[in-house]
C-alpha cells in the first residue's frame, strides 16, 4: 500500500468522523428545540387544552355530548 493510499484513506475516516459530530449536533439541537416547545406548551396551559378536547370529542363519539 502506497502513502497516498493511507493518506487518502485517512482523510476519508477523518471526514466521516466530523459526519457523525454533526449528526450528532443535530440531533441534540432537535431535542433542545423539542424541550423547548413542551415547555412552552405546558407554560401556556396547553394540556388542559388538549384533555378538554379529547374529552368533548370522546362523549360525541359515545353520543352524551
Amino acid at each position: 500500500m502506497k502513502s497516498t493510499d493511507k493518506i487518502n484513506i485517512t482523510m476519508k475516516i477523518t471526514r466521516s468522523i466530523k459526519n457523525i459530530r454533526d449528526i450528532r449536533n443535530i440531533r441534540y439541537l432537535m431535542l433542545a428545540a423539542a424541550v423547548i416547545s413542551v415547555a412552552v406548551g405546558i407554560a401556556l396551559g396547553q394540556p388542559a387544552s388538549v384533555l378538554g378536547k379529547a374529552v368533548r370529542v370522546c362523549l360525541e363519539c359515545i353520543g352524551i355530548g
